[in-house]
């Protein structure tokens, strides 16, 4: 038997709703003629065929063959074929979800349409493209949606159309239409600036628009295109054309009267400009002329550089002066260049108040603002060069931000000399926190092969410069770069309104001078004031500097050696400046060139910190000083120059503090001096009248009260080799502070006037008043020092020096200090001088270091001598401190084996109380110490001092505080050129008040002259008969002019009552008196003579008295007459 079955095929499957899918059949044994059933869903369907087709299937449909066979020997007949299940595919589908109508819509041009919306599903899986769409107009798939929309900026109809993609079932592209309608392109040309009061027509393109201005208050328009100026500002004219519901507008921005021109030559105006720069523009090309006035009536921007050019064809002028008619305007801009450039161009002025040149009183303030916010490297807001000459920037308010080191807000340079510039009375800032790397700077370039070309005879003057520093690059105030000549900078007010806070370790100068070249000619930075929150700040606001470790110079300067410069009369305080690590702070540099420093009187001083008070200055560090570039100056001066002297003279330095942790150390020098370049016998300074420290206690201090750190004060520092003077100084209150923990105790010094330079120049330090340092720790190895020698020639006279009534420790103290450095031959010579070291030690601590009034080391090759003559040396300081072996407190320590070398004589050397001494030979063990507690001890051991005394000197205040306390009353006769010294004639005040030769009588030990009477001949008795002539006479020598008072005692001296002129007396008030017709009841009276020297000097008037009584003379009267005999033989 054979087997029947039947297969069934589809020719397509899965299809697309509407496919016509054809089924056939495989018999397998059906006969010659078999018979088929088509079934669909279980329904018989279709006719008697070996094929089926249906194009209305849906999807799941089944379809299977029932076959019947005519065949013989079989089996399974019928015979069912297996089921086809029919897949039928969604089509892709767009269903439009914007509102009706939206994909057939009709827009202006410029104007967005109507966004269209499809609803993307079915079949579909995303959009392909849609094309056709117009120019600016896109669409956009997301999470099944399409979306379409823009501003069309072509005009015409559009037919887009959608492609989708996803499955094969696409009915075919679904399309819209976009028509976008265009009127046209509206245009305005013409003149956009006019002034008040006047009218430009415009030209509107295509015809046929209408006119309109945004701000009839400035500016009209009427049909015909005619703008009228109203009032100053700006005002948007619009011209509208129109097609249907469509427009075109073009807005054309009319500028009225916003910069006025007038003229004395060629087009006289008045003619108005969009701004400064289309000025400039009508004047480089000669259409204004003369004598050219330019008026500021309205806010302008310049959108490029505003360049006036120097006059000559065709710019033809002989003065521009540009100023605002009211307040409160601004010239601005944004240019990555100056804002404003002067190109050659002379007798230009700016001047930023209303009504120019001559306002009425009162005086005016800045007021018209220029200001370039841009902050490129090549940023300025005026840029004068190219031979730019008398020119002037005045009362304005000047703003900039460039970043350029080698550009400024007002910067002067380049190309060739600029002269006669004047900066004065402006405000000139960064704009807000964008700051400037220099305020003004000048500087003059040199082309290959030319001649030096510099900036001349420029001024800076009274103007408020604040806020900028920058805190990310090195920046200047002023910064005189070279080529800069013949430039004074006076009476400007530098200061900083808030906090600043750096983010980098950037130097900062307030004020810099670099004109090295060799033709640049003298500057004078003279009257100005660093520091603050404000203009002339009081002191008691600040300058707050926080942040990064900046370097701080108030006023560097640097020039060429051949013309002398000035600083004068500058104040720097204010300041609270604090670095992360550690950085130098100087108040005034000076690197090189003839440069005085303050001048002839106390208004000429320059003042870091202030006369009076504490603080004025504080300096924070985050790290402790240890090089030279790390310290604290007041004053910092270098000098390359044999001759002259470099002077430094009536400075102030004082109210400075540190106010860093307590375990920070610091280095402070308030004057410091020293060589560069030049001969070994270079770096010669004048360094007179200054005063370091003020009369408050504590007025510089240094270091933190009671920390661990260690610090290091000096009021006066030398290191240079030429000649030095130091003359008629004050040094004062200074305090190092740091007391440290036992064992590890602080070491702090203070040296009231430093020599540390060697050279053969020559050295003196003289009228100097040195008292009230201080240092806290109780370290052995902490000390103060007044005058402290390292090595070289040296001078020391006239000096006062009181030390240690502020010490409680055991530190060290020497009045003058002699180190034992230096080789070759050298001669210290000390001599009236008078050094007072006082106070009590009353904190333990081991035992106590020396405190000499002087002490002289030497080293065992050396060949220094020193010499001491005609000084006072007071040293009443008391030591209980019984951890001591030998006296520490002594008038003179000679700290070496030998003592030859010392040459002393007429010297007043007093000591009084515990652990003192005259005198000291050698050094504490192991070298070993010998002492000698009185006069005669020392000068029998060593042989100095044969003529000296060891007297109190009875000063006038011994505790005072003034030099004038210091005035001996004691008869101290020194020795005018002793110890083969130069003679010297003037004291600590005054000028040739002391007795030189051939004048007899003695100068005063110590550093004051007093008056003096030297009675050389006294009276000698006398007598005789009564009714003869009696006769007593003195001989006497003395300051200035001399008086005589003859007296009488009847009662063998008890009492003394001043004679008369008159009965048996005459000469009663002259160095003779004469008795005539002397009386028994004389007898035995005795007769002496006040004689009284007055001496009256000046400047400052003083007088002085002195009255010394001669020893009696004895008159006896003989009464009983002589008898006798006469015998004849």
């Amino acid at each position: 038997l054979l087997p029947v079955s039947v297969s069934i095929a589809a020719d397509q499957n899965p299809i697309c709703a509407g496919t016509n899918v054809t089924f056939t059949a495989t018999p397998t044994n059906g006969g010659t003629t078999p018979t088929y059933q088509w079934y669909l869903n279980g329904n018989p369907v279709g006719a008697n065929s070996n094929t089926y087709s249906n194009n209305t299937l849906v999807n799941g449909d089944q379809i299977y063959v029932m076959l019947t066979s005519n065949g013989t020997c079989i089996t399974g007949n019928p015979a069912t074929s297996g089921v086809i299940t029919i897949t039928v595919n969604p089509d892709h589908l767009l269903t439009l979800t914007s509102a009706p109508g939206t994909n057939t819509q009709t827009v202006c041009i410029n104007t967005p349409i109507t966004v269209i919306t499809y609803a993307v599903s079915g079949g579909a899986s995303g959009v392909s493209n849609v094309a056709g769409l117009p120019a600016n107009v896109t669409w956009a798939f997301n999470a099944g949606v399409l979306t379409i929309s823009g501003i069309p900026n072509v005009g015409g109809s559009f037919t887009y159309s959608i492609t989708t993609n996803g499955n094969a079932c696409n009915p075919g592209p679904v399309t819209g239409t976009i028509t976008v309608t265009n009127p046209g392109t509206a245009n305005i040309t013409g003149n956009n600036t006019i002034c008040v009061g006047s009218s430009t027509t415009l030209t509107g393109t295509p015809a046929g628009g209408t006119w309109a201005s945004s701000n009839t208050g400035v500016a009209t328009v009427n049909g015909a295109g005619v703008v009228t100026g109203v009032a100053i500002g700006f005002s948007d004219i619009t011209y509208t054309i129109s097609s249907g519901p469509c427009t075109s507008i073009f807005t054309y921005r009319v500028y009225v009267g916003l910069v006025e021109v007038t003229a004395t030559l060629a087009n006289v105006g008045p003619t108005c400009y969009q701004n400064l720069g289309a000025a400039f523009d009508a004047i480089n090309t000669g259409f204004h002329q003369g004598a050219i006035t330019i008026r500021i009536r309205g806010n302008t921007q310049e959108l490029a550089t505003a360049v006036l050019n120097s006059t000559g064809a065709p710019a033809n002028f002989t003065t521009v002066t540009i100023f605002p008619t009211s307040a409160g305007l601004s010239v601005t801009g944004d240019l990555n260049a100056p804002l404003i450039q002067l190109n050659g161009a002379d007798n230009v002025n700016f001047y930023g108040f209303n009504g120019g040149p001559t306002p009425p009183p009162p005086l005016p303030v800045p007021d018209l603002i220029f200001s370039n916010i841009n902050t490129g490297i090549d940023a300025s807001t005026f840029h004068l060069y190219n031979g730019s000459i008398n020119n002037v920037i005045q009362y304005c308010k000047v703003r900039g931000s460039g970043t350029g080191t080698n550009r400024a807000v007002i910067f002067i340079g380049e190309v060739s000399t600029s002269n006669n510039i004047s900066i004065r009375n402006n405000e000139i800032s960064g704009n807000g926190n964008s700051r400037p790397a220099n305020a003004i700077y000048s500087a003059a370039a040199l082309a290959s092969g030319s001649a030096p070309v510099s900036n001349n005879n420029g001024t800076i003057s009274n103007n408020n410069i604040f806020n900028f520093f920058n805190p990310s690059i090195v920046s200047n105030g002023v910064f005189l770069d070279n080529g800069s000549s013949n430039w004074t900078v006076q009476a400007n007010s530098f200061y900083e309104t808030s906090t600043f806070t750096s983010n980098s370790d950037a130097e900062y100068n307030v004020i810099r001078v670099w004109a090295r070249t060799a033709n640049a000619s003298g500057i004078n930075i003279t009257g100005n004031f660093i520091g603050g929150n404000a203009p002339l700040a009081p002191a008691s606001t600040y300058w707050i500097k926080t942040g990064g470790n900046n370097p701080f110079i108030g006023i560097y300067i640097s020039i060429g050696d051949n013309f002398t410069s000035t600083i004068a009369g500058n104040i720097i305080r204010g300041l609270n400046w604090a670095n992360s690590g550690v950085a130098i702070w100087t108040g005034i540099h000076l690197q090189s060139g003839r440069v005085t420093i303050g001048g002839g009187t106390p208004a000429t001083g320059n003042t870091i910190g202030s006369a009076a008070g504490t603080g004025s200055i504080i300096i924070s560090n985050g790290a402790t000083a240890i090089a030279t570039t790390e310290y604290i100056y007041g004053i910092r001066a270098f000098s390359g120059f044999v001759n002259p002297q470099i002077l430094i003279s009536n400075n102030v330095v004082a109210s400075i503090s540190t106010g860093s942790a307590p375990n920070i150390g610091h280095t402070f020098i308030g004057i410091y001096t020293g060589r560069m370049g030049g001969p070994s016998t270079a770096g010669s300074f004048n360094i007179s009248f200054n005063r370091i420290g003020n009369e408050t206690d504590h007025s510089i201090a240094i270091g933190a009260q009671g920390g661990t750190g260690s610090n290091l004060a000096y009021g006066l520092q030398n290191t240079a080799d030429g000649s030095i003077l130091y003359s008629t100084n004050v040094i004062q209150h200074i305090s190092s502070f740091g007391y440290g923990i036992d064992p590890n105790w602080a070491t702090s010094q203070v040296y009231g006037l430093s020599f540390t330079g060697a050279g053969g120049g020559g050295k003196t330090a003289s009228r100097n008043y040195i008292h009230s340092l201080n240092v806290e720790s109780p370290s052995y190895n902490s000390s103060i020092n007044g005058i402290s020698v390292e090595e070289g020639n040296l001078t020391i006279s006239n000096n006062i020096i009181r030390l240690g009534r502020e010490i409680s420790s055991r530190s060290g103290i020497a009045g003058i200090y002699r180190a034992g450095g230096g080789g070759g031959t050298q001669a210290i010579n000390i001599h009236f001088n008078t050094v007072i070291i006082e106070g009590t030690m009353a904190m333990g601590g081991g035992a106590p270091q020396f405190s000499d009034c002087i002490w002289l080391d030497r080293s065992p090759t050396s060949t220094i001598t020193a010499n001491l003559f005609n000084n006072i040396l007071y040293n009443t300081r008391t030591t209980p401190n019984t951890n001591s072996a030998f006296p520490t407190n002594l008038a003179i320590h000679i700290n070496s084996l030998s003592y030859n070398w010392v040459n002393s004589d007429r010297n007043d050397c007093y000591v009084t109380g515990v652990n003192s001494a005259i005198g000291a030979i050698g050094s504490p063990p192991p070298v070993g110490i010998v002492t000698y507690p009185t006069l005669a001890s020392w000068t029998a051991a060593t042989g100095r001092d044969p003529n000296s005394l060891s007297i109190d000197p009875l000063f006038a205040i011994p505790n005072g505080i003034n030099p004038e306390d210091f005035k001996p009353a004691a008869d101290l006769f020194g020795l005018s050129g002793a110890g083969g010294l130069p003679t010297v004639a003037n004291d600590f005040q005054y000028t040739n008040i002391r007795p030189v030769a051939p004048n007899p009588l003695p100068p005063t030990m110590g550093a004051w002259e007093t008056c003096k009477v030297i009675i050389q001949n006294q009276p000698v008795n006398d007598g005789g008969c009564a009714g003869e002539t009696a006769q007593f006479s003195v001989i006497a020598i003395g300051s200035g002019s001399l008086s005589y008072q003859w007296q009488v005692s009847s009662d063998n001296g008890s009492t003394w009552v001043n004679l008369a002129n008159g009965g048996p007396y005459t000469g009663v008030l002259t160095n003779t008196l004469n008795i005539t017709g002397i009386t028994p009841a004389m007898n035995n009276n005795q007769y002496r003579c006040a004689v009284t020297s007055t001496l009256t000097v000046s400047p400052p008037a003083w007088t002085c008295t002195k009255t010394v009584n001669s020893l009696p003379g004895i008159l006896t009267v003989v009464t009983t007459p002589v008898t006798g005999v006469i015998s004849h033989d």
